[in-house]
């Protein structure tokens, strides 16, 4: 397959880049991190040289990149892949896009695994910000901010019980509704 995508393209070609990314998530996924590394650079050299690094189509290949870090425990290098996908995101879409929301559950959840509960906690909640005035409260993505990520689980363990209830009884409230897509 490999062989095929390579010869379909002249080298450095997008699609190729798209393979290579697809591939890289697909070797990230089953543990074979070395192939996942690899695909992963690939796309992301091929990215920079044909649409340079402040273009938002590279934030993919950044967050794939910190990811992976991330699960290999490289998480000084997980959060620079990050910080670069969120500095590119702010200055391409602005602070309220909510693609910008995404980076921010990002490094929350690479905090999160650090234990570094206060870091963890800002970057929920502006993930959370952001979806709540772009989105509105009934969204899915809203709830999984609240569900998924545990964002009251976060206020429980620093001892703000009040903000923990808030968040598990609009959790609770919202799962029980139809969810706007």
């Amino acid at each position: 397959m490999l062989r095929v995508i390579e010869s379909s393209h002249e080298g450095g070609h997008l699609t190729n880049a798209t393979c290579y990314q697809d591939l890289g998530t697909l070797y990230q996924a089953v543990g074979e991190t070395d192939q996942a590394k690899d695909f992963y650079e690939r796309a992301l050299d091929i990215l920079l040289k044909e649409l340079g690094a402040e273009h938002v189509n590279v934030v993919a290949s950044y967050h794939s990149q910190g990811s992976l870090c991330s699960d290999l425990g490289e998480t000084d290098q997980a959060k620079e892949y990050y910080n670069r996908a969120l500095e590119i995101r702010l200055k391409k879409l602005g602070a309220e896009h909510v693609d910008v929301a995404a980076s921010h559950d990002n490094l929350g959840s690479l905090h999160s695994a650090l234990c570094e509960i206060d870091q963890e906690k800002e970057y929920y909640n502006r993930a959370l910000e952001t979806r709540l005035k772009k989105l509105g409260a009934e969204h899915v993505e809203v709830v999984r901010t609240f569900l998924l990520f545990n964002l009251g689980c976060v206020y429980n363990e620093v001892g703000e019980f009040e903000e923990a209830q808030y968040c598990q009884d609009r959790a609770l409230l919202r799962e029980g509704k139809h969810v706007q897509r």
